[in-house]
């Protein structure tokens, strides 16, 4: 696996971010100081989780929602959770309301019935991910979105919908599909298209795969990036390193997993070294109370 390895920068940094991998590899802890040097750095930044299990409330310490929220002490970065649950009782709502009072209740409640499957859940909170994607009016006041994704396979998936969904509203033909009528959703036609488009653009979007320095981990991450380059995701890059860390073989020799979690020197010297800055030292006390608490339970 040839890859770059990931630097922010401010000044080239594409619009849209996202940090893939494996579970506990440490995609919530790059994504946040990520966003929050990006955010000091004078860039407007919305940060998204799309794992349903988000930590991303304690490391920031904010209660978030499905709605941008702002972070305390970080005037310019906003954050919000995509929760798929949430997201489908929203759309049912949205559908099955202005109903009410005028169809029978068993009518309804059939509706209801139709709509409770997991493929509305599935594709409600794909709605609103491709929304922030694919619809610049929603995410018009911020440069950068970062996408701090859930577990990989979660994310494939979710990335594979965007695709897979533009081709379905094009070969159906009963009229209908699990977030109900079809004619209802070709409003969103534009906006799934705008999706598959941003999300192939190298100019637009840049995909981080997180991974430990293990073979097994380093292998999950090589079948993942040829996934995605066969979605048309192909501005791909490795986890962050130094300047001194020129090559991918020091940077993983300077790894050191007893550094509460994060990923090499590089990243924890930013975070609490003597030029981080306070927003930045919040940022890796929230995460090392996290990281004891979690240790706690596992005991």
């Amino acid at each position: 696996m040839k890859l770059p390895l990931y630097r922010t920068d401010p000044a080239h940094t594409t619009r849209y971010l996202f940090f893939t991998g494996k579970g506990g590899v440490g995609k919530t802890s790059l994504s946040c100081a990520t966003a929050l040097k990006l955010a000091e750095a004078g860039k407007r930044v919305l940060l998204v989780s799309t794992d349903p299990a988000s930590n991303l409330d304690e490391v920031l310490e904010t209660k978030l929602t499905n709605k941008p929220t702002p972070i305390a002490g970080v005037p310019k970065l906003d954050a919000m959770n995509i929760n798929p649950v949430e997201a489908a009782a929203a759309y049912r709502e949205r559908l099955i309301g202005p109903m009410r009072g005028l169809l029978p209740e068993a009518a309804l409640r059939s509706m209801e019935e139709q709509l409770s499957g997991s493929c509305t859940v599935e594709i409600a909170a794909f709605d609103e991910f491709s929304g922030l994607i694919g619809n610049p009016e929603n995410t018009k006041d911020y440069d950068h979105i970062i996408f701090d994704t859930a577990p990989t396979g979660h994310t494939l998936r979710l990335m594979s919908l965007a695709k897979a969904w533009d081709q379905f509203l094009d070969k159906n033909t009963s009229g209908t599909s699990c977030l109900g009528p079809l004619a209802g959703l070709e409003k969103q036609r534009a906006v799934y298209e705008s999706t598959v488009k941003n999300l192939a653009d190298k100019v637009a979007t840049t995909l981080v795969l997180v991974s430990r320095p293990q073979l097994a981990a380093l292998r999950e991450a090589e079948r993942t990036s040829k996934e995605l380059r066969a979605l048309g995701v192909s501005n791909q890059c490795l986890q962050p390193a130094t300047a001194q860390n020129s090559s991918p073989r020091k940077f993983w020799s300077n790894y050191d997993e007893t550094k509460n979690g994060w990923h090499g020197p590089a990243m924890q010297s930013a975070l609490t070294g003597r030029n981080a800055t306070p927003a930045s030292r919040r940022l890796a006390g929230a995460r090392e109370a996290n990281n004891s608490k979690h240790r706690v339970d596992a005991s």
